[in-house]
């Protein structure tokens, strides 16, 4: 009897031994088949992987595009300077004894200043990248051109770049006393953008340089205009605005 009794128990403590272990196995069977069905359930829904945190906090702190247009409302201004030319061409040389004395006469243009319109395309985003910039003074000589050169754009802030280069300007000028004209010279700018939005920021731009104006004036009556003359004159410039982006 106590042999049987004994085998009993054993038997009984092995039975309760395999039942724990087949509900344990069951249970992490069904763990793993519930994960399984929940990332098919994700990957049949085209649910796009959520962007790590990482990429997102540089997207909101580089703002600035690669490419970027804008546009600055301003104002410029282009320095008197002094032009020798040819007064015979402007019907001033004296006539003695019958024959025209010619001689050096020197035409100094008027200072300007008047409002500038400027439409900065940018290219290469913050750090290094270049700058073409059309432009429209509107003066006593209008000038229409183009500033050109390197940019360097130093990221001080998330919404804040400061901004700083140098490069050529020319421009055709327009005036009632002029045969012709042209505006020929360096410039230094100085630019804050400030982010409001990652696509949308503000300008604020000074300028200064040295200005070369060549022109012709319009001929007296009966004679022909003379060669293109040259005179130099400080220059500056101011303007506030947007750019996309």
């Amino acid at each position: 009897m106590q042999i049987a009794a004994t085998l009993t128990c054993t038997l009984a403590l092995f039975a309760a031994g395999l039942f724990v272990d087949s509900a344990a196995a069951q249970s992490a069977q069904a763990q793993v088949t519930e994960t399984t069905s929940a990332e098919a359930t994700a990957s049949d829904s085209g649910a796009a992987p959520e962007k790590p945190e990482a990429e997102e906090d540089e997207e909101a702190e580089d703002p600035m595009g690669w490419i970027g247009i804008g546009v600055k409302v301003g104002l410029g201004y282009v320095g008197s300077s002094e032009i020798g030319m040819d007064a015979a061409s402007l019907g001033l040389a004296p006539t003695v004894n019958g024959m025209q004395v010619n001689y050096e006469h020197t035409f100094v243009t008027p200072g300007r200043t008047g409002v500038q319109l400027a439409i900065p395309i940018n290219l290469g985003g913050g750090g290094f990248g270049w700058v073409v910039e059309p432009y429209f003074h509107f003066a006593s000589y209008s000038a229409r051109g183009v500033y050109t050169g390197p940019t360097f754009n130093l990221h001080l802030a998330d919404p804040l770049y400061l901004g700083f280069g140098f490069g050529f300007k020319g421009a055709i000028l327009k005036a009632n006393a002029l045969d012709f004209g042209m505006d020929l010279g360096g410039r230094i700018p100085v630019t804050l953008h400030y982010y409001l939005a990652n696509d949308i920021g503000l300008i604020a731009e000074v300028g200064i340089g040295y200005t070369a104006t060549g022109l012709t004036l319009k001929p007296a009556p009966g004679l022909e205009a003379g060669d293109i003359s040259f005179g130099g004159a400080f220059s500056w410039d101011f303007g506030v605005g947007l750019r996309f982006p």
